[in-house]
């Protein structure tokens, strides 16, 4: 009988092992235990768990949006932004991560396939809005984690980051104590809306398959963006709208050069919507292709739910703080993707411009000005 019992143990530990993934709880220099600093409830570990849990349902709902194998969290880790506003840094393996944050109870950022911006970073993290990751290394500069590019922790990145937060905080319900309904509901998701065959945008994951380009200082984002929107329109609907020897026969592009070829019709430097659009309607104009564009300035995000519903990618730019900059607060022009939303967890998906960021699931509430400027190309018949 004590045999039977020690196996029944046994077998019964094994399953438990098995049915949890090992977890890597990274300690916070700033804390003084693996739970302080994460969310201050009245149940540390529990409540821990409990988000653990949630950002796991939440990683393999947006597995399964993609069609992907959904990846494992591995290690939680404990992140700011440059205005000691905490959020909660979630990293999967073989790829994925998921940025929460902690006083707004929310998902600002998430991806299964993109690996986490932080991946190889040490030290103290900082997060500060679409597409901007930070550490601190050894002589305390602030480096990014992408770039490699140093700013300061001014008195405007810290203005800027309070205003995040507040646009956050407006949005959201702050998780309360022992509020595991509210914990939970995040989980909730009536699906995600993507324009047809969205694979084309996705699958643009190296730079020669987006057509990837850099001009120094001079932004080629918006050629980017712009390229990757007129390559879906192609690919979706079959119309011939780039030359043959820019596209390769698995719908990617070969490298940059008809991001190069689609700069040649822009008048200014920098990158603007007006710029891109106008550029768009030269091309096709001098080509005589069935291709037009049109350039808005808009206050809500949600035009572009009608378009994403349309089967029409959105360009959508605006102001973000420049990574590029080596000392103080900068904003640059950027300019992404748009190609699905989720209306019930409100978010869109976007390809971001950069290698290995083509699916980025995005809070909506998180603007930092990305929402104002926006181009769409069409195709006419």
């Amino acid at each position: 009988m004590k045999s039977r019992l020690i196996a029944l143990l046994l077998s019964l530990t094994l399953c438990i092992s098995l049915s949890v993934p090992a977890l890597a709880m990274c300690k916070d220099e700033r804390s003084s235990s693996y739970t302080d600093g994460l969310i201050s409830f009245d149940s540390d570990v529990e409540i821990e768990e409990a988000l653990v849990r949630v950002a796991q349902e939440k990683i393999n709902r947006i597995a399964a949006d993609v069609g992907e194998t959904p990846p494992v969290i591995t290690k939680v880790r404990y992140i700011s932004d440059f205005a000691e506003n905490d959020y909660t840094l979630f990293e999967c393996e073989p790829s994925g991560y998921l940025i929460y944050n902690n006083a707004a109870g929310t998902f600002v950022e998430s991806s299964a396939i993109s690996q986490s911006p932080y991946i190889e970073c040490e030290g103290d993290l900082y997060y500060a809005g679409v597409l901007n990751y930070y550490y601190q290394d050894a002589d305390k500069d602030y480096v990014h984690t992408e770039t490699g590019y140093t700013i300061d922790a001014s008195a405007e990145v810290r203005a800027a980051c309070k205003q995040m937060q507040q646009e956050l905080l407006s949005a959201s319900r702050p998780v309360k104590n022992s509020d595991f309904e509210t914990m939970n509901s995040l989980t909730a998701s009536s699906g995600t809306r993507f324009v047809s065959n969205y694979g084309y945008i996705r699958n643009l994951q190296t730079e020669a398959e987006m057509g990837y380009a850099e001009d120094g200082d001079d932004g080629m984002c918006g050629w980017i963006a712009s390229g990757i929107a007129i390559l879906y329109l192609q690919c979706n609907s079959g119309a011939r709208v780039i030359p043959s020897n820019y596209v390769s026969s698995n719908y990617k592009f070969k490298g940059d050069g008809f991001t190069w070829l689609l700069r040649g019709y822009g008048v200014n430097s920098d990158t603007f919507g007006s710029d891109l659009a106008s550029a768009i309607i030269g091309y096709a104009t001098d080509r005589s292709l069935p291709l037009t564009a049109t350039h808005t300035f808009v206050t809500s995000a949600d035009h572009f739910i009608t378009y994403i519903d349309k089967d029409l990618p959105v360009v959508a730019g605006g102001a973000l703080w420049d990574c590029r900059s080596s000392s103080s607060y900068a904003t640059v022009n950027h300019y992404i993707v748009i190609y699905g939303y989720n209306s019930s967890e409100n978010e869109f998906v976007c390809h971001y411009g950069w290698p290995g960021k083509s699916c980025i699931y995005v809070n909506r509430d998180l603007r930092t000005n990305i929402w104002g400027d926006y181009v769409i190309a069409e195709l006419e018949y």
